[in-house]
């Protein structure tokens, strides 16, 4: 009777076990507390190299950690859709472990995987050893069916905690110019709403019209600035280039922002100096306003670090171009190559245009050098 009662204990603990993975998901212990725009992606090609679509062939993606992550922190990489409540379920998960060395802020990864053809959740992956491991994660809350990014458009989610209570940290979309906002259940493999955590650490990267999806996608901005600019520099769609071949105009592949197709360091995260005596306060009302960057922020701004450091109330700035003599305007949905997108420089005096009132705070040290203002006639320049 005893050894019945134990044999029954052991059954009843496997159950509950079971049962309670069943209900949480896969789990990644993390010993850093991720938030969003922690990690971020900076590159999805989805053609595979062997020239067929869609068979899962040597796909791969590039992420880059904003922030060092510990020696063996795990998150989670998902194409699944999340509809408002759960992940849809059809589709797969990839988990990272960083190695016994952690990760550094600012190293570019590549992960190319390819898909087993006879067991679809099951992959094949060439990471660079050194920096991590990588390991197919399927259940009843992501899918069974394995990761793969669809070249007719898909999401992708990195999330720590588990798949079945998500922390989110990061979500890019490569189809349409929004995300979904009521989920029809199931969900097609390019849709997906938006979970309410990433509100500024996404990147919609689709088109308008009939062809509104991309197959390969890499981030080509400003790869130097601290966490905050960086994220918002990603999330703007003006910093990607996109393709719909496998080639993007330097005739490569490379998704890595030019670290040629390979793992390794390639961003400079920067710290930004918090001390209280270090932060002054603007306000800025609706309308037209005059003001200069009190501080300096420790890495090189232009007027597009401004306008995202501002917020979404900024309408346009205007600069003084001492040497054509007039004025140049500089709106936030210029690209960042643009011209008008000069580099901040302490003294200098701007006219920012605000569609609302906001007060913000600057954070850095003083200025080592001023310049003097001048300027005549108003002109727009993208």
């Amino acid at each position: 009777m005893k050894d019945f009662i134990l044999t029954l204990s052991r059954c009843t603990f496997a159950f509950v076990a079971v049962f309670v993975m069943l209900i949480i998901g896969q789990t990644g212990a993390s010993a850093v507390t991720l938030g969003p725009g922690d990690v971020v992606i900076i590159g999805v090609r989805a053609d595979d190299i062997d020239g067929t679509i869609d068979n899962g062939n040597d796909d791969a993606f590039a992420w880059v950690p904003l922030v060092d992550l510990d020696a063996g922190q795990m998150i989670f990489f998902t194409d699944d859709g999340w509809t408002s409540t759960g992940f849809d379920g059809d589709e797969g998960a990839i988990k990272y472990t960083a190695p016994d060395t952690g990760l550094a802020a600012g190293t570019v990864m590549l992960l190319v995987y390819s898909r087993n053809a006879t067991e679809p959740g099951v992959h094949t992956f060439t990471p660079d050893p050194n920096l991590g491991t990588y390991e197919s994660i399927n259940d009843a809350n992501v899918g069974t069916l394995g990761f793969e990014t669809s070249a007719a458009g898909d999401n992708i989610f990195i999330f720590d905690g588990s798949t079945g209570s998500p922390n989110f940290i990061f979500g890019v979309k490569t189809e349409g110019t929004t995300w979904e906002t009521t989920a029809d259940e199931p969900l097609e493999n390019d849709e997906s709403l938006l979970p309410a955590a990433l509100s500024r650490a996404n990147a919609v990267l689709g088109g308008p019209g009939a062809t509104d999806n991309f197959d390969n996608l890499r981030y080509t901005g400003l790869t130097t600035g601290t966490p905050e600019e960086l994220l918002a520099r990603i999330a703007s769609p003006s910093n990607w280039e996109t393709s719909n071949d496998l080639l993007f105009s330097d005739a490569t592949n490379d998704i890595t922002n030019g670290t040629g197709g390979s793992s390794g360091s390639g961003f400079n995260v920067s710290p930004v100096p918090s001390t209280p005596e270090n932060m002054l306060e603007v306000t800025l009302l609706e309308g037209v306003n005059f003001m200069s960057v009190p501080l300096d922020p420790g890495v090189q701004w232009h007027l597009s670090d401004l306008a995202r450091h501002i917020g979404p109330g900024v309408s346009f700035i205007v600069w003084s171009d001492t040497q054509a003599q007039r004025f140049v305007s500089y709106f936030p949905d210029f690209p960042e190559t643009s011209p008008a997108n000069i580099p901040v420089v302490g003294g200098d005096g701007y006219i920012v245009v605000m569609n609302e009132p906001v007060t913000v705070t600057f954070v850095g040290s003083a200025w080592g050098t001023t310049r003097t203002l001048a300027g005549p006639s108003l002109h727009g320049s993208g």
